[in-house]
């Protein structure tokens, strides 16, 4: 069985990349964006999962206590798309709206 997941993880290291625990999910970039994301690309199987206007137009409906755009745009993406989202965030555990998988 396959399953499609949208995840967050909470280290990721990819070269000179580095999100430490803790660090709410920042990610340090020695280098330019551009090599930065490459290098993630590179690092495993990856599939895009574009900013579309579908996604934006259900980050403005999906139910969310706040309104944390990124959230809301993450939310969005995971419903669009049907893909589980992987979070520590308890606001987004919270939604019965999309698929979510606690990341702890």
């Amino acid at each position: 069985m396959r399953i499609n997941m949208l995840a967050l993880p909470s280290r990721w290291i990819v070269g000179d990349v580095v999100a430490p625990p803790g660090s709410l999910g920042r990610i340090a970039v020695t280098d330019d964006a551009h090599s930065t994301v490459d290098a993630m690309l590179r690092a495993g199987p990856f599939r895009e999962a574009a900013l579309t206007h579908a996604v934006a137009a259900e980050s403005r409906k999906i139910g969310l206590a706040h309104l944390d755009p990124a959230d809301r745009f993450l939310a969005a993406t995971a419903k669009v798309y049907d893909l589980t989202l992987v979070t520590a965030d308890e606001r987004l555990l919270e939604s019965s709206e999309f698929a979510v998988f606690p990341n702890r």
